[in-house]
């Protein structure tokens, strides 16, 4: 991606949300009507990780398990919804300083994730944000903002999906200094047959036949 846009995509980002963690709460709090729990995962949005390919190259990718709320344990996400849609997601554990909130903001085809935390201040400001673009029901484009430090300076990864008749069949993740390509084969029953990663130096074969089970249970089904 283009260093102009990437800057642009982060000033009008912070210029809409830095501060607007109060007044967005706020209206969230007016049409929440259910919560799940969810415990056991290391992503940083539990259960909702966006990214299509890392359950493929991370073992610890995608753990986890939702409980009821008696069962919760010092670490654990709590998920809010208006009806059937998410709307917000709380990071909780022991450590105050850690917890995070990401409030979910959709326009059109775009998708925003928002995380909230505490900054050097004490107050609630802007951290990472995540831009996602659908096409057709699918994700085609992720662009994770990751903040770096106490000013408004990002590190960035972006990844881009492809796909043929709603199946996945390439996806290629960067951030800004090595490119992976990821490309898929199905069989004629739409099974997933095969994946390899060509890294920029040599290509792998990816072990997925312990892999189906997770895609249909995250809800991958352009993977399996």
């Amino acid at each position: 991606m283009e260093k102009l846009y990437c800057e642009k995509q982060i000033s009008w980002i912070n210029k809409i949300y830095k501060k607007s963690y109060h007044v967005l709460n706020d209206n969230l709090k007016k049409i929440v009507n259910n919560k799940k729990f969810f415990v056991g995962s290391r992503d940083e949005l539990g259960y909702y990780q966006p990214d299509l390919t890392d359950c493929l190259i991370d073992n610890n990718s995608r753990r986890g398990r939702f409980v009821e709320k008696s069962f919760i344990k010092k670490t654990y996400f709590e998920y809010w919804y208006a009806n059937n849609d998410l709307i917000k997601i709380k990071y909780i554990t022991d450590d105050y300083y850690d917890n995070y909130d990401v409030i979910i903001e959709k326009k059109d085809n775009i998708t925003i994730y928002l995380f909230y935390s505490l900054d050097y201040n004490g107050e609630v400001t802007l951290s990472d944000f995540f831009v996602l673009e659908y096409e057709n029901g699918n994700l085609i484009v992720l662009d994770k903002y990751v903040k770096q430090g106490i000013l408004d300076k990002y590190s960035y990864l972006g990844a881009e999906y492809f796909y043929k008749e709603h199946k996945l069949y390439k996806a290629v993740t960067f951030d800004g200094f090595w490119t992976k390509t990821f490309d898929f084969e199905y069989d004629t029953s739409g099974k997933l047959l095969k994946c390899t990663l060509d890294d920029g130096h040599r290509i792998y074969n990816i072990d997925i036949k312990d892999k189906i089970e997770k895609f249909h249970k995250f809800g991958l089904y352009h993977l399996g």
